[in-house]
C-alpha cells in the first residue's frame, strides 16, 4: 500500500532478439545495434561513499553510517538520436552479466517495502513545467508498477525535505543533500553538463538515467546476502535531462514525462533493458518487442507490456522471500 512516510531518519541488460528483418534498413552498422545486450564498462572510477541518513530537516544523521559504492548507470535515449540506451558498469569484476537487486535482509531503511522520494527543487523548467505539473505524473507512473500483477510489493513515499537531493549530483558538482533519503530517489531535472559527465556528449541523447549504489563489506567487496546471484543494492537515484522538451501530454516531438518515469522506475525496481534494437526503413531506431523497458524512447507508453509485467513479477512475485 502506498503511503507518505515522515520518519525520524529519512534518510543490466537481458535481450530478446526477435526483430523483423523486412523492417531493417541495410547499411548503417546494424551490427552495432544487435551486438548482444547493451552493457559496457566505463573507465570512470568512483570512491566509496559513507552515506549518512538525512533527517526531515535535511541535516545529516551521524548515528548510522553505510559504506556503498556507485556501480552502474543505466540510461534511456531520445528517439531521434538513433543511440541505444546502455548500462555502464563502473566496477569491472570481469563479469558481463553483472547485475544488482534489492535484498530484503540488507536495507538502510530496515523496511521490506521500497521507499521513494520526489525532489521538488529541480523542475523541468526550460519546458515550462513546474513540479506541480510533473509530480502527479511521476506518482501515476509509480502506481503503475505498484499495481502490476503478481507483485505484492509496497511502494511508500518519503515526505519532502527542504533542499535538493542527490549523492551523484553532489559528486558531479551540482549540489544536493548527499545522503540516503529513500531507496529510489527521483532527483529531478538536471542541466546538460550533468549528462556529459556520464558519457561524452551524453546530454545530446540521454533522456533519463538511473544510478545504482551497492553495499560493500569491510574488505571492500560487493555483497550478496540473500544468495540470489545479484549484488545487493543500497539505493538508486534517477535524473532527467533538461535539454529536451518535456510534456505531460505526450505530444509528438516531445519527451513524455510519464513514459520516461515509468521506464526509469522500472530500473529503480531492478528491471533491465529489454528488446532487440534495429533500424526501420525510415531510419529510426525501433525495438522488437515494443515495451516500456526498451532502451530507447519511441513515443508514449504509459501501460506495461507483457514483457514488462513478466520481468517485474520475476523479481517481485515472491518478495520479501527472495
Amino acid at each position: 500500500m502506498k503511503k507518505h512516510i515522515y520518519p525520524i531518519a529519512i534518510i543490466l541488460s537481458l535481450g530478446f532478439f526477435s526483430c523483423q528483418n523486412e523492417d531493417i534498413q541495410n547499411g548503417l552498422e546494424i551490427e552495432e545495434f544487435l551486438d548482444g545486450h547493451p552493457v559496457v564498462y566505463s573507465e570512470q572510477r568512483f570512491d566509496p561513499v559513507p552515506v549518512q541518513p538525512v533527517n526531515e530537516s535535511a541535516r545529516l544523521n551521524s548515528d548510522n553510517l553505510h559504506d556503498m559504492v556507485l556501480v552502474s548507470a543505466t540510461y534511456i535515449t531520445a528517439e531521434e538520436s538513433n543511440e541505444v540506451g546502455r548500462t555502464l558498469i563502473f566496477s569491472d569484476r570481469g563479469n558481463k552479466q553483472l547485475i544488482f537487486d534489492w535484498a530484503p535482509n540488507l536495507r538502510i531503511s530496515g523496511e521490506t517495502d521500497i521507499s521513494y522520494y520526489i525532489d521538488r527543487f529541480r523542475p523541468a523548467a526550460p519546458s515550462g513545467l513546474t513540479v506541480d505539473d510533473t509530480e502527479p505524473v511521476i506518482e501515476s507512473a509509480i502506481s503503475t508498477w505498484e499495481n502490476a500483477r503478481c507483485s505484492t510489493i509496497g511502494l511508500n513515499r518519503i515526505g519532502n525535505i527542504p533542499v535538493a537531493v542527490g549523492v551523484v549530483a553532489a559528486q558531479f558538482g551540482f549540489g544536493g543533500a548527499a545522503g540516503y533519503i529513500a531507496d529510489i530517489n527521483h532527483a529531478g531535472w538536471m542541466p546538460a553538463g550533468f549528462f556529459d559527465q556520464i558519457v561524452p556528449n551524453g546530454s545530446n541523447f540521454i533522456l533519463g538515467v538511473t544510478f545504482t549504489f551497492a553495499f560493500r563489506d569491510a574488505d571492500g567487496n560487493l555483497v550478496d546476502t540473500n544468495n540470489d546471484g545479484k549484488f545487493d543494492v543500497a539505493l538508486r537515484e534517477i535524473y532527467y535531462n533538461n535539454r529536451f522538451l518535456w510534456t505531460t501530454t505526450g505530444a509528438p516531438g516531445t519527451a513524455d514525462v510519464e513514459t520516461i518515469v515509468l521506464h526509469e522506475m522500472g530500473h529503480g525496481l531492478s528491471q533491465e533493458h529489454f528488446g532487440a534494437a534495429f533500424l526501420a526503413r525510415n531510419g529510426r531506431l525501433r525495438f522488437s518487442p515494443r515495451a516500456v523497458m526498451n532502451a530507447s524512447y519511441s513515443g508514449p507508453q504509459r501501460q506495461l507490456a507483457g514483457t514488462d509485467n513478466a520481468g517485474h513479477c520475476s523479481i517481485w512475485g515472491n518478495w520479501p522471500n527472495n
